[in-house]
């Protein structure tokens, strides 16, 4: 590992006109906003670092835990529905690694990663998802019925 940085920050910024707040006390970064889906969607069109890249591949997000781990810093992104993710320092997940090529990436709490995930989903094909759930749901509930 590299020099281990330590922050003091607190900083409150817009994105996009969405409310954003990064504090931190030594070597944990807290993002959170009330949307985080729209604060990560201008994220990955922001310029980084060269050794980075884009943020626009789950890659990219390895790389950036990557970086972010040699250097001794974690960040965890929140929502209201608590922390959408976790990349750096300390952190290890098998699905990170799947997903990313990154151990040092996780995804926080289910509720919250939901809203991530629906974010990207495009709407035609959300309702359309959330339609054939409802049918499958009533299917099943109209075969439960018929065999009591």
């Amino acid at each position: 590992m590299n020099e281990r940085i330590r922050v003091e920050a607190d900083l409150e910024f817009a994105v996009d006109g969405t409310p954003a707040r990064l504090t931190s006390h030594g070597y944990r970064l807290v993002l959170s906003s009330p949307h985080p889906e729209r604060v990560w969607a201008a994220v990955l069109s922001a310029a980084l670092p060269v050794r980075v890249g884009a943020l626009d591949r789950p890659k990219a997000v390895g790389r950036l835990a990557a970086e972010l781990a040699a250097v001794g810093l974690r960040l965890e992104v929140t929502g209201p529905r608590g922390a959408v993710a976790h990349l750096g320092d300390g952190v290890q997940s098998r699905l990170g690694r799947l997903a990313t090529g990154s151990a040092a990436v996780s995804p926080g709490a289910p509720s919250a990663v939901a809203v991530l995930l629906w974010s990207r989903v495009p709407r035609t094909t959300a309702a359309a998802g959330l339609a054939l759930a409802l049918a499958l749901a009533g299917t099943a509930i109209a075969y439960r019925r018929r065999r009591s």
